[in-house]
């Protein structure tokens, strides 16, 4: 029901207002520059403003819900996927608000975190894999590339990367196809450019079914 409150409260609205925002704000690549802008009325990007109201922000974290996992909202995908590895731990990481909302199972508590973290800023972490789930799709394609930038500098050989973005890849494509995949559509960043700008290597593509396929990337340091 998060999913589909979601949709209606943010989403809907602000598809109504699409028209209109190409008209007022024109060809722009400001993320306070929106339909979902002119929709509620704020001058917040959508993210501050969902994350700064407690009720949407609840709803919006069960929505999107190893290493740390970015825009993880209430830590759902991580709380799942300690159940089913044992031996991993993981780090949620979003906006403060975020963290207020998560119910941790008592016995997953010693292996899932939450740590407060902008992805706009330089990660600290230095894990084994950073999951992206549901992220990217939301952000030009400037912002985007820089969230996936600030990754790199806590990052050591042979760490991965994996995006679960709503792209076009199918786990039965052919490598070559998969590789040259637009995320969701994002021109700017497919596996060449990431491979040139940042090292990272594309290695997979995994369509799970019902779910966002998930691409895995390698950094080489």
């Amino acid at each position: 029901m998060d999913w589909l409150g979601h949709i209606a409260v943010e989403c809907l609205p602000s598809t109504a207002r699409l028209s209109e925002a190409l008209e007022v704000f024109g060809n722009t690549d400001k993320d306070k520059e929106t339909a979902f802008n002119l929709a509620f009325g704020t001058k917040e990007n959508c993210m501050q403003y969902i994350g700064s109201r407690p009720l949407p922000a609840k709803g919006f974290g069960g929505a999107v819900s190893t290493g740390p996992r970015f825009g993880g909202g209430r830590g759902r995908l991580s709380f799942a996927l300690a159940e089913k590895y044992p031996d991993l731990t993981f780090v949620v990481q979003d906006q403060p608000e975020m963290g207020e909302h998560i119910e941790y199972p008592p016995h997953l508590k010693d292996r899932v975190s939450f740590e407060a973290h902008d992805f706009f800023t330089p990660q600290s972490i230095a894990a084994e894999v950073y999951l992206l789930g549901a992220v990217l799709h939301g952000w030009r394609d400037n912002r985007a590339i820089e969230i996936i930038q600030n990754l790199v500098p806590a990052m050591k050989d042979g760490s991965r990367i994996i995006l679960a973005e709503n792209g076009y890849g199918h786990a039965d494509a052919h490598l070559a196809k998969c590789a040259r995949t637009d995320f969701s559509g994002l021109e700017g960043l497919d596996a060449k450019s990431l491979k040139q700008a940042l090292g990272l290597e594309f290695w997979r593509v995994v369509s799970p079914p019902g779910h966002f396929p998930a691409f895995e990337f390698v950094f080489h340091a």
